[in-house]
Formats: structure tokens, sequence, C-alpha cells
């Protein structure tokens, strides 16, 4: 295990270009590329003004700590690579740019990892895909209103706090677990499927309280309510807003309250199934 701090400006991050790798802040470059073993971090000894860092295959560390420049920007260029961090995130509030093509992958199989994005909003996707993985987030995690935010394996532990995005993609059979405490997810995605999650081996826990906020009327929002066995894992859905399409789809369709507060739009059922209520129905 050791330390990795990008120096020099611009470059590449792969899993070969040792250019840019120093073992100190500030220091000398031609240390080693960093290993799923290793700390990595951008500072603000990294490069005085605005740079880039062409993202590439090989992108990937344990703790990853970002911060910008000394004035100016850091600019994570736009690609499809993931950056896969084995361990915790902790980012500026600004001064740093991700290419919306990007996915921040959290690939750890352990507890006690840490999220804390001081505010910050991210432009590209996040997957959690940890076998055994948990994750807390310290602050609110925000990623773009067109981006995914994906459970493949492991536990997200809101902490109270809020996690937004585009999309909510969780339809696996993997051991995986959202404890929210106090806190919300928050999707604005429209005109597809903004949640998609399997009920099989998810367990939840807290407000369970899931807001979709698109406020336009273009499109159909698909919800694939969870057909979960009884209340105890069942959700509690918001539709807050929009004049759109709101329809839900699977053969057995559960929720434990179902609020459409501040919706105008049309709400449809698929022809076939049934929807469960546990709790309460609220029509706008």
């Amino acid at each position: 295990m050791a330390d990795r701090y990008w120096r020099g400006g611009a470059g590449t991050w792969n899993s070969t270009n040792t250019t840019n790798w120093s073992a100190t802040s500030g220091g000398a470059g031609g240390a080693s590329v960093p290993t799923s073993a290793d700390d990595v971090y951008f500072d603000s000894l990294s490069n005085a003004t605005s740079y880039t860092v062409t993202t590439a295959a090989g992108m990937v560390c344990r703790n990853l700590n970002v911060a910008g420049p000394l004035t100016g920007t850091l600019t994570f260029s736009n690609t499809n690579n993931p950056v896969t961090i084995n361990g915790s995130l902790t980012h500026a509030a600004s001064g740093v740019t991700w290419g919306a093509s990007l996915i921040l992958t959290f690939a750890s199989t352990s507890s006690g990892n840490t999220i804390t994005t001081n505010g910050y909003s991210f432009a590209c996707g996040c997957t959690f895909n940890g076998v055994g993985g948990e994750w807390t987030l310290q602050d609110n995690l925000t990623i773009a209103s067109t981006r995914t935010l994906a459970l493949t394996n492991g536990s997200i532990n809101l902490n109270n706090n809020t996690l937004t995005g585009g999309l909510f993609s969780s339809n696996v059979t993997n051991a995986r677990n959202i404890s929210f405490g106090t806190g919300k997810i928050v999707l604005s995605g429209n005109a597809t499927t903004v949640w998609n999650v399997s009920s099989v081996s998810l367990t939840v826990s807290g407000s369970r309280r899931v807001e979709f906020n698109y406020s336009g009327s273009t499109g159909t929002r698909t919800i694939n309510l969870m057909a979960t066995v009884n209340e105890t894992n069942a959700l509690d859905f918001y539709i807050t807003a929009g004049t759109d399409t709101v329809t839900s789809t699977g053969s057995v369709r559960n929720a434990r309250n179902l609020d459409f507060t501040g919706f105008a739009g049309t709400y449809t059922l698929a022809t076939t199934g049934n929807t469960t209520i546990f709790g309460d129905l609220t029509l706008a």
C-alpha cells in the first residue's frame, strides 16, 4: 500500500503511464502507477493552473482524494472508462470537472468506506459493485439528471443524506442493502425507466423514501414497482411533479405508500398483474 500523487499537469491516467505519478505531494514524477491497494491524490500541487487528465483503461485506486489546482479547473476527459475506487472517496466542492460518460465505480468488498462530496455535483454516473462492500455517505451525493445510479452488489448507507440522480438501477439478484435513515433517493430522469429494481435479495431500512421530481411534460417515466413479499421491504414512492405520463410495470407491483401530490400528468397501470399498497394512496 502506498500514496500516489498526480504531478505535472496534463497526462494520461492508465495502467502504464508513470510520468505523472509521485510518491509525495509536489514531488518528482516517475513513481509506479497506482494499484487497487494505493491511495490516489489530486491536490493543489498537482498543477498550478487548469489541466486535463486523459482517462483510459486501468484507472484504479484504493482511496481517491480529489481537489483542483491553485487556479482553474482539473478536468477528467469524457470517456466510457470506469474509475474503480476500492475504498473511499473524498472530493472538493469545486475546481473539478468529470466527463459525463465516465463512471465512478465503487468496488470495495469490505465495510467502513465513506463518500464525502462537500456539495459537489457529478456529471458522470455512479455504480456500487462490491460483494460485501459497504459505503456510507458523509453528505449528499448528487449526479446528473441523465445519469444512472446503479447498485449491483453491496450496501449503501445514506446516513440521513440524499442520493440524487437521473435513474436508479438494481435489477439483479445479488445481495444488496439500502439503509435510508431519515434520508431519501431523488430521481430526475424522464422518458425512460427511472426505477428498475428487483426485490430479490434486497433489504431496506429507515425512511424508504424515493422521490421522482421531473417537472416537465416529455415522454413516459416508467417505475418498476418492486415485487416485495410483504411490507418489510416495500418502499414509499412519491411522484412530486410533472405533466408527463408515469407508468408502473411488472406482473406484481408493490409499494408501502404511493403519493402523487404535485403530479398533474397521467398515471397508467400495466394491463396485467396487481398493484398492492401496504400503506397510503394519495392522489393529487
